[in-house]
């Protein structure tokens, strides 16, 4: 799997249906941002440089609730 495909699954199955539950009225947009060849999928099979998934939220002060 490459890793603008696992990226895709991470936030369609966590990201996405976690900022509905907590911040529904939020307007967003959501990017693979670095750098990397996963970024223009030119990552062979398997993604031996991935070290893992992340996450960050940029947002206005207070408009995600914050992680407990």
């Amino acid at each position: 799997m490459q890793g603008i495909e696992l990226s895709r699954g991470f936030y369609n199955d966590i990201v996405r249906p976690w900022l509905s539950k907590t911040a529904p009225e939020l307007c967003y947009s959501a990017a693979l941002i670095g750098y990397g060849s996963e970024l223009i999928g030119f990552d062979d099979e398997p993604i031996a440089h991935l070290i893992g998934l992340s996450f960050r939220k940029c947002a206005a002060s207070g408009a995600i609730p914050a992680i407990s």
